[in-house]
């Protein structure tokens, strides 16, 4: 899927956004800025890509838009039509939209979306008020899955020899699967932002659960930190897990696992002593924090028999 519906009348805004992530993340956006083929580019994969620029435009138009562009050859003269037929009543249009062009092939950081993914391939439903811990379960699985989960925890290129376009356009993708995996209401409020970082961070602190105030401010740990700490508690790893609280005060009562802190974590793991160092760095009001079942650490403890901790 390329978009989420095809442009109507009343859609125009919402169209224009998923088209260019897409045209981006497909190395095609450069021939709809410009009739000019790239330096070194033969007229033949011109042609090419410029059709299918002009196909996937057409495609996503309902009947009535079609009719207006569909005897135009060139996908910079499509673009622009349907940008003009869209001018807003102050006669200000939508051609660029926002779009810086001081380098053509990138020229916006949007989002990408997989030839032919469909929005239900990616989360069993889009999200809504009410599903987010389900949605954004089955959201990091694939953008795991898609090797795209690095650019939802930083906002940085990495440092190990991917170049900046290489990094834009998975950043596009990130953000096509994210925000085309977005009910209305949910995509309204980050249709705007163009880093797939902060898209993620921003619908998670518009689900934060209530008891995440116990946090105050302090943020859920890190996928990879969390994924390294997880595997120290289990084993007991006593050492490794106080070097890391006392390097990152912050995480000792972060939330690492399904809503879990590290005290939950393990108590269920039955590492007893461990658990005991990890209350010793604990106030009251975090150890006050429930879990998904509803329960504290300290509970959770009482009922596997750990009563020396309970």
């Amino acid at each position: 899927m390329i978009v989420p519906e095809v442009l109507k009348e009343d859609n125009y805004e919402r169209w224009v956004i998923f088209m260019q992530h897409y045209l981006v993340a497909q190395d095609l956006w450069d021939v709809v800025l410009s009739n000019e083929m790239l330096h070194g580019e033969d007229s033949r994969e011109w042609i090419k890509r410029n059709a299918l620029a002009l196909h996937t435009i057409k495609i996503s138009c309902g009947a009535k838009k079609f009719d207006a562009i569909k005897e135009m050859n060139s996908a910079k003269d499509a673009w622009n039509a349907l940008a003009d037929l869209h001018k807003q009543p102050n006669g200000e249009g939508n051609k660029d939209t926002g779009i810086k062009t001081d380098e053509r092939k990138q020229a916006c950081i949007f989002v990408q979306s997989n030839a032919g993914v469909a929005a239900c391939m990616i989360v069993p439903e889009v999200l809504k008020e009410d599903n987010y811990e389900k949605w954004r379960i089955f959201m990091e699985h694939y953008l795991v899955a898609q090797d795209l989960w690095d650019v939802v925890l930083s906002s940085k290129m990495p440092n190990y020899g991917e170049d900046s376009g290489k990094w834009i356009k998975r950043n596009a993708s990130a953000l096509h699967a994210i925000k085309i995996s977005c009910g209305t209401e949910q995509f309204d409020r980050i249709k705007k932002l163009n880093s797939a970082k902060d898209v993620w961070n921003a619908l998670a602190d518009l689900h934060k659960r209530p008891n995440d105030t116990v946090f105050a401010g302090i943020r859920t740990i890190e996928r990879k930190q969390a994924v390294t700490l997880l595997k120290d508690i289990r084993k007991g790893n006593s050492a490794a897990v106080k070097e890391l609280f006392e390097t990152h005060s912050q995480y000792s009562p972060a939330l690492i696992e399904n809503g879990s802190t590290a005290l939950h974590v393990a108590i269920t793991a039955g590492q007893i002593e461990l658990a005991k160092e990890l209350i010793s760095v604990m106030s009251e009001e975090q150890l006050e924090t429930k879990d998904k079942s509803g329960k504290t650490a300290l509970s959770l403890a009482a009922c596997k028999g750990s009563t020396e901790i309970s």
